[in-house]
């Protein structure tokens, strides 16, 4: 018995080796034959062919981008303030005590009715554009940037908080801004947004309706009271209201809060035919 035990052991050894040089050999012949493939050619990317239309929309929209102007090298003015209680806003904002909070100059530019689109009566007092046509108030459609200018106080400024209703008129509207600047010989943007920056739930769908309010930044009113008393001409004293670009604009407001009472002045010759913002305190 032990013997054939052991010749069935002997023979199981056996047959085990065989098989493992098989198996060996098996493997090399495959890695040989592995190595012996010629590589695959490099297969360059599907090039698509240009779309016309995409093209033509993204060289439009850094048309439109250039057209406004510089913002001034100032990090203060880049902050976004939005407070609903205004007297808080003013206390934190006024670098001074105020023993009396002052009543704002309020100054509309546009009339608030809706969108109601009226060529002959709905014009602005184009500003700061470069290249491009400004859209009126209320004027639908898309890639089509707004400028206003309005006459503000001739007095010295303690803070401005604004306001404007705008609608998403579709194509592009999520990279929208509004800006504020300076006009003149040099326009300079003095404050400037993403609109989705004031309000989160912009754009919205198409058709929907905003209403933003914010507050200038102390850097943004130096620099328009540097403005006032440095450089414009007088008393005549103006701000340049944008924004870009898939949006109609109802209406701007600026609450205007000055040390002293708001004197609107004559208009500008020329200026007749287009409201530059009613005043009233």
């Amino acid at each position: 018995m032990n013997r054939r035990l052991l010749m069935f052991v002997g023979v199981g050894v056996a047959l085990g080796a065989c098989l493992l040089v098989a198996s060996s050999q098996l493997v090399s012949q495959g890695q040989k034959q592995e190595k012996a493939k010629p590589p695959e050619p490099k297969r360059d990317p599907v090039k698509l062919p240009p779309d016309p239309a995409r093209a033509e929309a993204e060289a439009l929209e850094q048309k439109l981008v250039k057209a406004f102007p510089p913002l001034i090298d100032d990090p203060g003015i880049r902050q976004v303030i939005i407070d609903g209680d205004p007297e808080a806003a003013l206390r934190r904002l006024v670098p001074t005590p105020l023993p009396v909070i002052p009543k704002p100059c309020v100054i509309t530019a546009g009339d608030v009715d809706n969108f109601q689109y009226t060529p002959q009566t709905d014009q602005v007092s184009p500003c700061c554009l470069t290249g491009v046509k400004s859209r009126n108030f209320d004027e639908p459609g898309v890639n089509k940037p707004f400028s206003h200018r309005v006459r503000i106080p001739c007095c010295k400024i303690l803070a401005i908080r604004c306001e404007v209703r705008i609608r998403n008129e579709g194509d592009n509207p999520s990279n929208d801004r509004v800006y504020v600047a300076i006009p003149g010989a040099r326009c300079r943007t003095i404050w400037s947004s993403d609109i989705s920056a004031l309000d989160k739930a912009w754009p919205g769908k198409t058709g929907q309706v905003f209403t933003l309010s914010w507050w200038l930044p102390p850097a943004s009113v130096q620099h328009i009271n540097r403005y006032i008393f440095e450089e414009a001409q007088g008393c005549d004293c103006f701000l340049c209201l944008l924004s870009q670009d898939d949006h109609a604009v109802d209406y701007w407001r600026l609450y205007v809060y000055c040390c002293e009472c708001c004197p609107t002045g004559p208009k500008p010759a020329g200026a007749a035919a287009t409201p530059e913002g009613s005043a009233s305190e």
